[in-house]
């Protein structure tokens, strides 16, 4: 028998959230951002893998890992704390889950972290943000998620992202967003 995932008021609300907006809402997954490291982990990772059925088992799959709910609270309580690298810099290489990747880890960063007071907020990297990013000439050089990305990557990609969020008198998550949206149609065009 599966066992249950914990928390599952969370899973209550998710369905809640679902039924009622036919999608789960970043502002759903904000409202977690000062409950427990695992609710929110819970909420993020299903905003991240959206509404098919492998998003609970692949949750099921890291949170069964040894040290998962430690490694998950360690980097939460971090980038509440200290902010988005050394939020990154806690998972990376201490506590690697399977099926953890920099993709899903830096959602978590992003939920727990980026309504905080820490600058630069910590952003969401994952394939179609390193795709759009290496097609932009100011963008700071960066390694694709498949490859290893440091954490003064990451760090510089949060910095970057600020001020050039700033100079156009937005959000770094408006930005992380377009180049999300750039990224999907650079990869739609590789495959046609």
């Amino acid at each position: 028998m599966t066992p249950p995932l914990p928390h599952p008021q969370v899973l209550d609300g998710l369905q809640e959230e679902y039924g009622r907006h036919q999608r789960i809402r970043r502002s759903f997954v904000f409202s977690y951002q000062h409950r427990s490291p695992l609710e929110l982990f819970i909420a993020a990772m299903a905003w991240g893998l959206g509404t098919d059925n492998r998003g609970p088992a692949r949750v099921r799959t890291i949170l069964t890992q040894p040290n998962a709910a430690k490694a998950i609270e360690a980097v939460v309580n971090t980038v509440r704390q200290d902010g988005a690298a050394a939020g990154y810099s806690t998972y990376f290489p201490n506590y690697r889950l399977r099926q953890l990747d920099i993709a899903f880890i830096t959602k978590v960063l992003y939920f727990a972290g980026y309504q905080g007071q820490q600058r630069p907020r910590p952003l969401i990297y994952d394939r179609r943000v390193a795709s759009a990013l290496i097609r932009l000439p100011e963008a700071p050089l960066l390694p694709s998620t498949w490859e290893r990305v440091t954490t003064d990557a990451y760090h510089r990609y949060c910095v970057w992202s600020e001020g050039t969020a700033a100079d156009h008198e937005t959000e770094p998550a408006v930005l992380e967003w377009a180049l999300f949206q750039l990224g999907g149609q650079i990869r739609d065009e590789l495959r046609t």
